[in-house]
């Protein structure tokens, strides 16, 4: 068989197999672009066929075969799923379905197998170069029944990595894919060396590494691994030959046990394991047969490392405002191939308007470019709820002016002191809260404010107090809004206006007249009566001296009154008058006057009038004087009580000479009533 190394997308070869799985999963599979990477083909001459490998072209997993019949094309695929392999031993894959393939294959290497028959002879040795070891078992179209494959010499080819050291683990990474270098056979020695001019094309092609130590190597050929282990699988009895390499010359011990190791491997006749050179085999006798161990050790790849170490990066995150003006430059270092994680804030007190601070960079030799975010000022909104406490600054350092509680809220009260009549006051306090919210810049610390809230005062009144009329009677509601002061308002009660009403009447009950007082309610007013014309009241006592006003109306007082009366006085004179003639002839006279009066009782109202009767006086006893020889005609004019009914009187007393016996006797004088008029 021949294994076609595939390493090159492009290549003739890789192609038109590539073709042929496309071209099969579109047909059959309805596929319509690829889906299955070609990575392997082997040719086995003696059935005419191909075994197309592939694997899954997005994820680089799902391991499928394909059987290209030379003569009629694929005529069939099987794909491997986990559920095929089963990790029994650390080093490699086995598969009763068909196929075992090893671990640990150098990137891009070369690779072969051999098909023997059931005689173990070798059919095809060929020009094979190992890539990766597959036993096919299984009865299908293109192969032979118990068929397996064996690793076989075959000529190695050096290859040149391209590594650096993991600047974050240490480890040696992969710098990019090998190159194939010179070819030559196992245990073949060689040495390299890149030259100058390669040094220049990959000091190019690598920029932001160096290389460390020295472009020269020496070695020889080899191909596994020392200590590695690789396992052959007998599908006919279910059993399996282990080779382990144990030096850098190829030496192998090989194993051999049944049932997939449930019995112990047979030992040589030393009782030690198989020991194979390079080349040699041995017939072990399994008790079910002989089988025949080769130990191939087919020298292949040999890498021959190129170290470089990562170069020193540094990014720049410049933070510029609107105009262009730098705020703020943080540097990131790191080294090539490292992914940095960027610590870098923007500047407090600032935020993004343009840009995006990246979570991390990673470092290419190209050199990274500066990442510019243009920023400006951040705002911080500031509730009224919770205002600025004094002192406070913002995240750049600076002291805020403002947004503190007083700024933000204002407590306006309006209050109403209510005094009632008995004098007892009452405040209600209406207390109206406006509040503005505030922006803070967080740059500068100033301060911009939103509108003012409004409040209300409500409307008042006042409770009525009979009689009385508050002032103000209504307080009314008011919109408050900034710049509104607190106010005071007082309110008081001034009593109504209200009126007494006094009736006068007579003992009849007629209405004679009437009188109103006027005054505030509550207040008490002196009373000045005003009777009607020519009426008195009946009984003084009843006319009041003062009145309190108690209501506005409503309030009468009763007075009764009689006609008013005038006590007229009459007098008169009544006059005695005594006239005395002496006998000389001389008359005198003597006036006794007395006066008497009477009152009388004058109805105003009326005009009548009723006299009293009249008071008396006296005239009193009157004796004319003795006149030796005469004889008064009256001796005395006696006490007379004067009234009303008695008028003026003249009493005349004469003289008369005494008779002596020769003489006669005069006559004596009278007394006459003369009225004076």
């Amino acid at each position: 068989m021949k294994n076609i190394k595939i390493s090159n997308p492009t290549d003739p070869n890789f192609v038109q197999y590539q073709d042929l799985v496309d071209s099969y999963m579109s047909d059959y599979h309805g596929e319509k672009k690829p889906s299955q990477y070609v990575f392997s083909v082997i040719s086995d001459s003696r059935i005419y066929t191909d075994f197309i490998w592939t694997v899954d072209q997005d994820t680089g997993e799902k391991v499928s075969a394909y059987f290209n019949k030379w003569n009629s094309g694929i005529t069939g695929y099987h794909q491997f799923s986990d559920a095929d392999f089963d990790d029994n031993h650390n080093d490699y894959r086995y598969s009763k379905r068909g196929v075992t393939l090893s671990y640990d294959k150098p990137k891009g290497s070369s690779g072969s197998i051999s098909v023997v028959d059931d005689n173990h002879n070798i059919l095809d040795l060929g020009d094979a170069n190992l890539q990766d070891v597959y036993e096919i078992n299984g009865s299908t179209d293109n192969s032979r029944s118990d068929s397996f494959a064996v690793t076989l010499p075959e000529k190695g080819q050096p290859i040149i990595k391209f590594l650096y050291r993991n600047p974050d683990t240490g480890k040696l990474m992969d710098l990019r894919a090998p190159i194939y270098y010179s070819n030559g056979l196992t245990g073949q020695k060689f040495e390299l060396d890149i030259g100058d001019s390669y040094k220049q094309e990959l000091k190019d092609m690598f920029a932001g590494f160096k290389l460390v130590g020295s472009s020269k190597a020496s070695g020889t050929f080899t191909q596994f691994a020392q200590g590695k282990t690789y396992v052959e699988h007998i599908a006919s009895d279910d059993s399996e030959v282990i080779y382990q390499q144990i030096d850098a010359e190829g030496t192998m011990k090989v194993f051999y046990r049944e049932k997939d190791g449930e019995k112990q491997p047979l030992l040589d006749k030393h009782g030690n394991p198989y020991q194979l050179e390079a080349g040699s085999s041995v017939n072990i006798d399994t008790g079910n047969g002989i089988i025949t161990a080769y130990n191939p050790f087919v020298t292949g790849d040999h890498a021959y490392e190129l170290i470089y170490e990562p170069e020193d990066q540094s990014a720049n995150i410049v933070y510029v405002d609107k105009d262009g003006n730098k705020i703020k430059t943080d540097t990131v270092n790191g080294k090539t191939t490292q992914t940095v994680d960027v610590k870098s804030n923007v500047p407090a007190g600032w935020k993004i308007i343009d840009g995006q601070v990246p979570e991390m960079i990673h470092f290419t030799g190209e050199g990274t470019p500066d990442t510019t975010i243009t920023i400006e000022h951040d705002t911080t909104s500031v509730d009224h709820t919770k205002p600025i406490k004094p002192g406070d600054k913002t995240p750049s350092g600076k002291e805020i002016k403002g947004a503190h509680e007083s700024d933000l809220n204002q407590t306006i009260t309006r209050t109403i002191n209510v005094t009632t009549p008995d004098g007892q006051t009452t405040t209600t306090k209406q207390v109206a809260k406006i509040y503005r919210d505030a922006t803070i810049d967080d740059v500068t610390g100033e301060v911009t404010y939103g509108d003012w809230s409004e409040g209300t005062w409500v409307d008042f009144k006042p409770g009525q107090v009979a009689g009385y009329t508050a002032s103000p009677a209504d307080v009314p509601a008011v919109t408050v809004k900034d710049g509104q002061k607190d106010q005071t308002v007082n309110i008081s009660y001034t009593a109504n206006e209200g009126t007494v009403l006094i009736k006068y009447v007579d003992r009849d009950g007629n209405e004679i007249g009437q009188q109103v007082i006027t005054g505030h309610v509550g207040d008490t007013i002196k009373v000045t009566p005003q009777f009607p014309e020519n009426w008195v009241p009946v009984d003084p006592d009843t006319v009041p001296a003062e009145v309190q006003i108690k209501e506005e109306n409503g309030q009468i007082i009763i007075v009764v009154v009689r006609h008013a009366e005038k006590d007229p006085v009459q007098t008169k004179k009544v006059t005695r008058t005594i006239k005395v003639t002496t006998p000389d002839g001389q008359t005198k006279t003597i006036k006794q006057v007395v006066t008497i009066s009477r009152h009388g009782d004058l109805d105003l109202v009326t005009g009548q009038i009723a006299w009293q009767p009249w008071t008396t006086a006296q005239w009193d006893v009157f004796k004319p004087a003795a006149i030796a020889g005469y004889t008064p005609s009256l001796a005395e004019v006696p006490a007379v009580t004067v009234d009303g009914e008695t008028t003026d009187q003249t009493v005349d007393i004469t003289y008369a000479a005494v008779a002596t016996p020769a003489q006669p006797e005069h006559q004596a004088p009278t007394v006459s009533d003369t009225t004076d008029a």
